[in-house]
């Protein structure tokens, strides 16, 4: 696979789709009122996980895509979906989930 139509795949179709569903997340939580109802341990949840997408994006940026940067990259989403999980069953004992 040529390494610049990775690159290009990864910046202009993945990193747009992934910061459009993080936009989008944002009146999902103005909507639940989260900012009033969440406590610390959401908020580091939360942290938590910014920083896993971060590091993935950071990957995608700097690293040469080649096998180990994408086993890194799909280690890190796997992380993020373990952490989404944590933070879902914590916050359903807590109050009801909306979609």
């Amino acid at each position: 696979m040529n390494h610049e139509i990775a690159d290009q795949f990864l910046l202009y179709c993945v990193l747009p789709v992934w910061l459009a569903a993080g936009t989008a997340n944002a009146p999902c939580h103005r909507w639940v009122d989260l900012p009033n109802n969440a406590g610390a341990p959401e908020s580091l949840m939360h942290i938590a996980q910014m920083s896993e997408g971060a590091a993935l994006v950071l990957c995608a940026l700097f690293l040469q895509i080649n096998p180990f940067a994408i086993c890194a990259m799909a280690a890190l989403i796997v992380l993020h979906e373990i952490t989404v999980y944590i933070d879902l069953t914590k916050l359903a004992l807590a109050r009801t989930v909306a979609p």
